[in-house]
């Protein structure tokens, strides 16, 4: 069974070729074994949870990872400002990081993600 939050057509299709593609491989050998790892698991929507409760050998969300050190560390910045000023701030605060960099003649290159729920609010955005 395969679960997930409402995806669009692209995004279904990845998902079944992928998790298909885990379980033919899984099922290929009777005695394959498969353990999975992630960060970021969802456990808050009931579909998920149902899926993975006796499959889950240790819950460690993303938070735990990071205090561990186990992954660079980053920064979430949060505003209540619209779409586009959030861009405006994030570019400016890229290229402030750029520059101290340089400054302390380092090649590190700042990166910056912008990323929306559904394909249709990326490209409204581009579109604005």
């Amino acid at each position: 069974m395969l679960v997930q939050k409402k995806l669009n057509k692209t995004e279904e299709n990845e998902k079944k070729t992928w998790e298909t593609s885990i379980i033919n491989a899984f099922y290929a050998n009777k005695d394959s074994m498969l353990l999975e790892f992630t960060a970021t698991v969802d456990l808050k929507n009931k579909d998920i949870e149902n899926k993975y409760r006796d499959k889950i050998i240790f819950n460690y969300p993303l938070k735990n990872f990071r205090e561990s050190l186990y992954t660079k560390e980053f920064q979430n910045i949060s505003t209540d400002t619209n779409l586009w000023d959030r861009t405006l701030i994030a570019l400016v605060l890229s290229e402030y990081r750029k520059y101290l960099f340089t400054d302390l003649k380092l090649n590190i290159k700042p990166v910056l993600m912008l990323k929306s729920s559904k394909i249709i609010d990326s490209q409204n955005f581009y579109k604005e």
